[in-house]
């Protein structure tokens, strides 16, 4: 039974040996400074050129716990929200954000991990251009259980 802080672990682990699996793609995790890039940490999002190269921002938020059996070993239900903002170069289309969610729901979508339930991971919801970038955002739900002993 994992606390918020193990279920965010997992999480983060499973995204990043998963994407890193299929591509090679800049991670940024809450509260973290730079971005992961599967084996270091860099401070800019661009290639051996200079040039920018996609990244995304994994952040992991919980929600409403409650109780969902009664009586000894109470157990509680402790839902939350996987939001993966995905960064584009601007101005180049949305083939490669698409792609990449599809890396993000493949990553997340529908498996549980050290108790951590995953749920289905939304299409590429349009955010848009913000100076040098494009964003779309894909939204997985999760859930995990703690019982009282």
């Amino acid at each position: 039974m994992p606390t918020f802080s193990e279920a965010a672990s997992t999480i983060r682990n499973r995204f990043a040996t998963q994407m890193h699996a299929e591509r090679s793609i800049l991670i940024a995790f809450d509260n973290a400074t730079g971005l992961y890039d599967g084996t270091q940490t860099v401070q800019e999002p661009q290639d051996a050129n200079g040039d920018p190269t996609p990244w995304v921002r994994l952040n992991i938020r919980p929600g409403n716990a409650f109780q969902v059996t009664l009586g000894r070993n109470r157990t509680f239900r402790n839902p939350g929200t996987v939001i993966t903002q995905i960064f584009t170069v601007a101005g180049t289309g949305d083939g490669l954000a698409n792609e990449i969610a599809e890396d993000v729901a493949a990553a997340l979508r529908g498996v549980t991990v050290s108790a951590v339930r995953l749920r289905a991971t939304s299409p590429p919801q349009f955010v848009g251009p913000d100076g040098a970038w494009y964003q779309v955002n894909c939204v997985t739900p999760f859930e995990y259980d703690e019982t009282e002993p």
